[in-house]
């Protein structure tokens, strides 16, 4: 209940590009979606478990059951477009885990692109290093030898993982942690290295930057949606999402 007042207030003061609510649970609903026991109602008048900018004539009971209470906050939460700021499936259990969850700052980090798309460009690199569009590449080892002590013998087959070597604390300082002013931006392996390059990444990167900036540009607000996840390709190999549906609020300022 308050953490849906607390959002409506904060979108109605010009607040929206840094307004999210994290909800443990998958659905909203608080101990309203937490209990369903017989009898289960309110022990206020309903009247005056509402909010005053949205009553409800149509309560059924003077103190109405749960289902009904659940029932009204879910359709304020609707009315007010509150529910497409939820981030589901999150848990904060105090202020240092709210620094470390990748996802907890996300649409600032949005806000900041907005404010200056200088930051696309960089953010990208961030994003291929630790999102690399592949898994891994197969080595067969020709000859015995030996890679930062660890000895291969000849006729293995060895798996190289992007993921291992874009995070490699040796090579980054904070490797876990988008960070937009890296002194070398493409030193990554997300497209390969050496003759091994991939010829499509000019391609990739311009395609990248063009949808993201155009997206920042339309929208005021985007995030997951919370009744479809993301589902990732099938594949031991490739790394990206067969589909990524956004609950999008379109910018009052975006061209027509």
């Amino acid at each position: 209940m308050a953490g849906i007042l607390a959002a409506i207030r904060l979108r109605e003061a010009g607040c929206d590009d840094v307004v999210s609510s994290i909800e443990k649970a998958d659905r909203l609903g608080g101990t309203w979606r937490e209990n369903s026991y017989p009898g289960l109602s309110c022990d206020v008048p309903s009247h005056l478990y509402s909010y005053s900018f949205a009553p409800n004539p149509e309560w059924t009971h003077r103190f109405s059951p749960g289902p009904e209470i659940l029932a009204y906050f879910q359709n304020v939460a609707r009315r007010w477009k509150i529910d497409a700021l939820i981030r589901y499936r999150r848990e904060v259990d105090d202020e240092s885990d709210r620094q470390r969850d990748p996802h907890a700052g996300a649409e600032s980090g949005a806000a900041g692109l907005r404010d200056d798309p200088q930051l696309v460009a960089p953010f990208i690199e961030e994003a291929l290093r630790l999102e690399s569009p592949f898994r891994y590449h197969l080595r067969h080892a020709t000859r015995t030898t030996e890679v930062y002590g660890v000895q291969i013998a000849a006729g293995s087959t060895v798996l190289l993982f992007w993921g291992a070597a874009n995070r490699d604390p040796a090579e980054y300082e904070r490797p876990d942690e988008v960070v937009f002013d890296r002194p070398v931006p493409r030193h990554h392996l997300a497209f390969g290295r050496g003759i091994h390059f991939c010829l499509g990444a000019p391609l990739g990167r311009l395609e990248a930057e063009i949808v993201l900036t155009q997206l920042l540009a339309r929208t005021e607000h985007f995030t997951l949606d919370p009744d479809r996840p993301p589902a990732r390709v099938n594949s031991l190999m490739v790394r990206r999402f067969d589909t990524l549906p956004l609950v999008v609020q379109a910018s009052r300022m975006a061209p027509k």
